[in-house]
């Protein structure tokens, strides 16, 4: 009984330990006199939170796009190299997404590799540019499409083959 004591009262001294730079940090926030959350409206929380939301947006809409057509050809079609496609298109999941940002923006970037490539006169930076708020949804929905694209072919697949049949009818 006096060791289950002992860990409730361990349990909550490391808790506590952990959680009080942030009960700090939303205290100061807070606080009318520190003025920490009025000066974050006033310098633009705003502006902030729109290209947040146009981010997330962005990013999940550009990774149903290329999640679910992927997992739908996958799941019902043949054709040759389908395992190596499948392979493939797992990928993104074996490099960790900051990473895949920073190559992008090094391939993607105005001295980049791609950038020569592509040296058009109707092609402009801006449009190509990954470090703007599209390219940024871009390289976000081309790290985390997996995450869509492998469930939706698992729940293809372990569909009873007669239901698409039916649905053919």
């Amino acid at each position: 009984m006096a060791i289950s004591g002992l860990w409730r009262i361990s349990y909550w001294m490391i808790n506590g330990a952990f959680l009080l730079p942030v009960g700090i940090v939303l205290a100061l926030a807070f606080w009318p006199e520190a003025g920490g959350m009025l000066a974050l409206w006033q310098q633009g929380m705003p502006l902030y939170l729109l290209h947040t939301t146009i981010l997330v947006c962005g990013a999940v809409a550009l990774s149903l796009l290329i999640g679910l057509p992927a997992a739908w050809v996958m799941a019902y079609y043949r054709f040759p190299g389908k395992r190596g496609v499948a392979w493939a298109l797992c990928l993104p999941l074996a490099m960790p997404a900051f990473l895949m940002a920073d190559f992008y923006a090094d391939m993607l970037g105005q001295h980049g590799m791609l950038w020569s490539l592509f040296d058009l006169p109707a092609f402009s930076e801006e449009s190509a540019h990954s470090r703007t708020l599209c390219g940024a949804s871009v390289v976000l929905a081309l790290a985390f499409y997996p995450y869509v694209y492998l469930p939706v072919r698992h729940a293809l697949e372990s569909q009873p083959p007669h239901w698409l049949q039916g649905e053919q009818l």
